[in-house]
């Protein structure tokens, strides 16, 4: 039957057929002849529905509907094969006997029996239905003609026997499903139970329609609810596996290691054996087996997966089933699962090798090895992924999976934190070879042991402290290990507040376990004895085996241990059974709240210029309390300091660039030297600390420093931990430099330099505040510096003296006609404090003490300017008008009161004053000619005027109404024009007056009026 998923051709579909196949059964058994030829006619059906599917097969779309309907084809292929078995068959019984009911009931439950393996072949086909509309359209057309000739086959079948049979022969085959599929059918057990029950009531004629219909609903519901299953499982079926990988190798390629085995135990004994907590068994030879994962990458993402799906394999195929099992499978996200979806597709698979492993084939999965029995080459494995283990379709990862076997370094040192503190700097009682004492001065007279790492004692399993053969023992005097030394403190706890025993990464990978005792060895005896008195306090957490790597440890309240010291003693063991250190390593407490005190302060120097340089920075004040120090008068203090990258610089600084005062601000010597506190009850009177007089370059720029202050009592004891954080802030430009109010023009300063050998100079006094260093503000400051900013030092123009304050650059640089005339040069200005500046060079990966100079403000522009190419050139009142007077080397005049020539700022000149000294004219000017322009372009010179050498100036008297000629032009009043022709007549002729200075660097400034006179042939 092909059809819908999950259908079952109803029992009343059959009803009528049951009937009238009763009535025949009762009626004319015999009549088998006739039923031979409905059995052909079934087979002609059958060829007639295989033509129709073959059709189909031609005209297919694509291949997954081409490969279901050769499916379907050969089904009935095998149908008609079994249907001819059949016809034989029921000749052959025609041919023994008519009467032989038997015989032929027999016949017909083999024929039926066949027909239900016939019909399961076909339903079989609906699981791997596609799902394109295409190929479910041919589907469904091949589902009603072969529904319609299995129809037919079974009317004419149950026709020549007992129907009951065929039912029977229906059971017998869902009995065979529910065999292959158990746990569906199996919920059902009662179900087909009462099935077989109606079926053997039918046998004496009970089966009614009701029945019949019960049985149809029944095993619908069954078949129907596997194949939605079967659905679901194929459109959830893993399809790729990739390994999530994060190493690679030198060549390029990725790989996980599994480090599934540990160290060999070289003893046998139990650590911590009758402690509280997870006291570790040792037993010698053994290897502990450790759970590892790795992270798998599946498709599809909504793939379903569960550990039994999951092996490793080689790429001989070869899996390592019987040595390592899939402990759990969840996905990524911690969403931890026996079998689920992962929505990234991505899943953390977890495994380990059993119980008991054979440790040769361990080996022998792992690696290969050459014939000397050294490892050659690691072999890879992969992960398979499938239904189950005889699943013929698997998929398979990449081969990056390697069996390797995590040693653990067998460590010969215990080092550990109690907090943030490492053991190394917290205080215990030996002292070396020599004499060890308490903290009230007791002698104890243990020493600390250390592994002797001679490799003749390898593998150290047990300490052998003492033998009457010395070369046996394996321990010595732990010559690294006196901490019971000036400098070293007690590690401050408070009761009833919980500190860490803890180890740091590198130790907690190699370290199996450990626990803490009291330092019993080392307590002294006194009235009562030190360590009934450290057993009194009932210290929490002592005594306990922990696999972890921390324990916590808490004096608690009310126990009177405030003020003492307490020893403790930690034992560690390794992986291979054999202890990190033979005795264990100590460490002493103090017992009593610790006064702190943190203070925040920034040194700098003041932003301006001193004469000589300054070199040290200091601070401003910051709160600092010693109101809890009384315990510490008269005991000893240690200072480090640190920066930031926790390089101790302590030696760069002195406790006297400290200074504490009271909260009168009267200075309090809370650091007697450089290792006592003072001796006084103004200990507990300080109110605030500054630092002063600190060397500059002796502080990194930009670096946090950390000088924490330990102030112990008489018995070392930690009374007081403060800290204070300090910086360099390197000072900003000088406050007092700074440009006059406006003085710059969208940022370009403009000067008008003087001539001075050569050079175009200009006094920045005149433009800049704050850079003369002494009152008459005659000379500068030899570290403030403008200078010009050009990446190539070999081609700056610009240059400055500090001494006098000038700035200078090539005369040409003021000359109109220069091509780089009006070129402004980028300037910055600098002042260098000197070597205060303690710089990180990342060329030299060092620390490099420089010159700090800060520029100012932003950067700027300087152009050097032509005074008189700025100035401007104008007629006070309306153009003249000039008369020519008709004949060469007659005079003419212009007043210069006709003239108006302003400069930039648009103050009056007077050019008869160029020759008086102290004069900005005569600053800038030297001499002027004067031209005449005449043309329609001004481009002819001097046609009808000239001024003469000589006598290109007069003087007017006014009285006598007469010119003179004068060569001074400070003496003359007018212009005198000297006629070059005897004209004839003529119109009125527009003239420009061009005025070319000589400046005072020699230069050559025309200068054209650009209002022309009026030269006219007749008088006006």
């Amino acid at each position: 039957m092909v059809g819908t998923a999950g259908t079952f051709t109803s029992c009343k579909d059959y009803d009528d057929d049951i009937k009238d196949l009763q009535e025949q059964i009762d009626g004319q058994k015999s009549d088998l002849s006739s039923k031979v030829s409905a059995v052909e006619s079934s087979i002609s059906s059958l060829q007639a529905a295989q033509g129709s599917l073959e059709s189909a097969i031609a005209a297919a779309k694509d291949d997954a509907e081409k490969a279901a309907l050769e499916a379907q084809n050969k089904a009935i292929e095998t149908a008609k094969a079994e249907l001819e078995t059949v016809k034989a068959e029921l000749q052959a019984a025609i041919k023994a006997s008519a009467d032989d009911v038997d015989a032929v009931k027999a016949a017909v439950a083999n024929a039926e029996e066949e027909m239900s393996k016939i019909v399961g072949r076909i339903q079989t086909l609906e699981a791997f239905k596609t799902t394109t509309e295409t190929t479910l359209a041919k589907l469904a057309e091949a589902d009603v003609a072969l529904t319609d000739k299995i129809t037919a086959l079974n009317a004419d079948l149950v026709a020549l026997g007992n129907r009951l049979t065929a039912v029977e022969a229906q059971v017998i085959a869902l009995e065979n499903y529910k065999t292959s599929n158990d746990a569906a059918v199996s919920a059902n057990k009662d179900a087909i139970d009462k099935l077989i029950e109606d079926l053997e009531a039918l046998q004496e004629g009970e089966l009614t329609e009701a029945m019949i219909q019960k049985i149809a609903e029944q095993v619908t519901a069954v078949v129907g609810a596997k194949l939605d299953v079967v659905s679901a499982a194929l459109n959830k079926k893993v399809t790729h596996v990739s390994l999530y990988t994060t190493t690679m190798d030198v060549y390029g390629t990725r790989y996980v290691d599994l480090n599934l085995v540990s160290a060999e135990a070289v003893r046998t004994w139990t650590f911590g054996d009758k402690l509280a907590g997870e006291p570790i068994s040792f037993k010698k030879g053994d290897k502990e087996t450790f759970e590892e994962s790795f992270i798998i990458r599946v498709s599809p993402t909504n793939a379903t997966l569960d550990k039994s799906m999951i092996r490793l394999v080689n790429s001989q195929m070869n899996d390592l089933n019987g040595l390592l099992e899939v402990k759990n499978i969840e996905a990524y996200k911690e969403l931890v699962t026996t079998r689920g979806i992962s929505a990234n597709g991505l899943w953390k698979v977890s495994v380990k090798l059993v119980d008991n492993y054979d440790a040769d084939a361990y080996k022998a999965a792992a690696a290969t090895y050459g014939k000397d029995g050294k490892k050659d080459k690691d072999i890879l494995y992969a992960v398979m992924i499938g239904d189950s283990a005889t699943d013929l379709r698997q998929v398979v990862s990449e081969y990056g999976l390697i069996l390797a076997a995590d040693n653990k370094e067998a460590l010969r040192k215990l080092t550990f934190n109690v907090d943030k503190t490492s053991v190394a700097e917290i205080r215990n009682r030996w002292a070396g070879e020599d004499n060890s004492f308490s903290e009230d001065g007791t002698k104890v007279s243990y020493k600390e042991l250390a592994w002797d790492t001679d490799e003749k004692y390898s593998p150290w399993a047990e300490p052998i402290i003492k033998n009457d053969d010395a070369s046996k023992i394996n321990v010595i005097a732990d010559a690294d290990d006196h901490r019971n030394i000036e400098g070293i403190p007690a590690y401050s706890v408070k009761a009833g507040q919980a500190f860490t025993v803890n180890f740091d990464e590198a130790v907690a990978e190699n370290v199996r376990g450990f626990y803490i005792t009291l330092d019993s060895d080392c307590a002294v005896e006194s009235a009562p004895s030190e360590i009934n008195a450290w057993k009194s306090y009932g210290v929490k957490g002592l005594n306990t085996v922990t696999s972890g790597s921390s324990l916590e440890l808490t004096v608690p309240e009310g126990v009177n241990a405030e003020g003492d010291y307490i020893g403790f003693r930690v034992y560690a063991v390794n992986y291979d059974g054999s202890l990190v250190d033979p005795d264990g390593k100590a460490f002493y407490v103090y017992v009593g709240e610790t006064a702190q005190n943190v203070a925040n302060l920034t040194l700098t120097m003041d932003a301006k210029i001193i004469t000589p340089l300054a070199t040290t920075v200091s601070s401003k004040t910051d709160a600092f309390s010693t109101a809890n120090w009384g315990r510490a008068q008269g005991g000893t203090y240690s200072m480090v300091i640190k920066d930031a990258e926790g390089t101790d610089v302590t030696t760069d600084f002195s406790y006297t660039n400290f200074i504490f005062k009271n909260n009168k601000k009267v200075v309090v010597n809370l650091l007697a030297d450089d290792t006592k506190l003072i001796d006084a009850a103004t200990i507990t009177s300080v109110a605030t600390v500054e630092m002063s007089d600190v060397v500059a370059s002796k502080m990194k720029d930009n670096m946090t420093y950390t000088a924490t202050i330990t102030a112990k009592n008489g018995t070392s004891g930690i009374v007081a931990v403060s800290t204070i954080k300090f910086t360099k802030t390197l000072p900003a430009f000088p406050a007092t430099v700074y440009p006059y109010t406006n003085i710059l023009v969208q940022n370009n300063l403009k000067i008008y330099p003087v001539y001075n050998n050569a050079q175009a100079e200009y006094d920045m006094k005149n433009v800049w505040h704050g850079i003369a260093k002494d009152a008459t503000g005659t000379t500068g400051y030899a570290n403030l510096i403008f200078s010009e900013i050009n990446s190539d030092p070999s081609k700056v123009v610009v240059d400055y003296v500090p001494a006098s304050n000038i700035i200078s650059a090539p005369a040409a640089l003021v000359n109109p006609k220069d091509e780089a005339f009006g070129t402004k040069f980028p300037m910055a200005i600098h002042y260098n404090y000197g070597k205060i500046s303690n710089k990180y060079n990342a060329k030299t990966k060092a620390w490099e003490v420089v010159d700090h100079n800060p520029a100012w403000g932003t950067d700027f522009t300087v152009e050097f300017g032509n005074y008189i190419y700025d100035c401007t050139f104008a007629w006070s009142k309306a153009a003249p008008k000039v008369t020519y007077p008709g004949a060469v080397g007659k005079s003419t005049y212009i007043a210069f009161s006709d003239l108006k020539i302003t400069d930039w700022y648009k103050e009056a000149l007077d050019l008869t004053k160029m020759t008086t000294s102290g004069t900005k004219e005569n600053t800038y000017m030297k001499s002027v000619t004067l031209h005449f322009l005449t043309g329609d372009k001004y481009d002819r010179v001097d046609e009808y005027y000239e001024c003469v050498a000589g006598a290109t100036y007069a003087k007017y008297d006014s009285s006598k109404k007469t010119y003179t000629t004068v060569s001074d032009i400070k003496e003359a009043t007018h212009i005198q024009l000297t006629s070059k022709s005897n004209a004839s007549q003529g119109s009125d002729v527009p003239t420009k007056i061009q005025l070319v200075f000589t400046d005072n660097f020699n230069y050559e400034v025309d200068v054209t009026m650009n209002t022309p006179f009026t030269m006219t042939f007749q008088q006006q």
